[in-house]
């Protein structure tokens, strides 16, 4: 028995996904019906995979027959191709940006329940083969979430006044600027410098601003309403 772990497109179609040696395997009954494709006949459609592109395999979860289809990417690709409904390029779209990311990330789906079952392995090593999934994905979203909070904390004064919902004067800023950026020198620190591309006037200039710990600029506004 594989492992399924279920996605939903536009909140509607379940697609299947299982991993044989590493690779995802999609249910083809799954990705016809996503496709707008006649699920009733899927011969139709699968006969023009190669045989490295598709096999059957035994599911017993859920219902009906247990002997399911499954085709690689390569295959589903192949069948976006041979769909002329508007939903197929949404669905090729959903398919690369969410759901490959999140297995190529993090190997999200625990496979060797079947094993357990044959006793090809034992329920202890299936579970630290889970834990240790669980844990890179832990890691990756803790690294993650220190990268967003890094950049929340190096910011320029108009993204400090949007994120503290304040309004300043252009005086104001300028003051403020120049407030943290005496702070950090006290220090030892300079402000960052980053170049960005902003649009003015309906054109794309690329400009130079300063970026400031949030700390300083926080000290600074303390300092400039004393």
């Amino acid at each position: 028995m594989s492992n399924v772990s279920i996605y939903k497109f536009d909140n509607t179609t379940e697609i299947r996904v299982v991993e044989i040696e590493g690779n995802p395997w999609f249910l083809a009954v799954d990705v016809l019906a996503a496709l707008g494709m006649d699920t009733r006949q899927p011969q139709n459609y699968l006969r023009h995979l190669d045989s490295s592109e598709k096999q059957v395999i035994c599911i017993t979860q859920g219902k009906g027959n247990p002997n399911k289809t499954v085709i690689t990417e390569s295959g589903l690709y192949k069948l976006v191709l041979r769909s002329d409904k508007p939903e197929a390029r949404r669905f090729q779209d959903w398919v690369t940006r969410d759901v490959l990311p999140g297995i190529r990330k993090d190997g999200a789906y625990i496979m060797g329940e079947e094993k357990v079952a044959t006793g090809e392995m034992d329920e202890d090593a299936f579970v630290l083969k889970a834990i240790e999934i669980l844990q890179r994905k832990i890691d990756r979203l803790k690294a993650e979430n220190d990268a967003m909070s890094q950049e929340l904390n190096v910011l320029t004064v108009d993204e400090y006044r949007a994120l503290t919902h304040r309004y300043f004067t252009h005086s104001q800023k300028v003051k403020l600027g120049q407030a943290a950026a005496r702070i950090l020198r006290a220090q030892g620190q300079e402000p960052q410098r980053q170049e960005r591309t902003v649009r003015f006037h309906g054109e794309e200039r690329t400009v130079r601003v300063n970026l400031y710990p949030r700390a300083a600029l926080e000290q600074a506004e303390r300092e400039l309403a004393a």
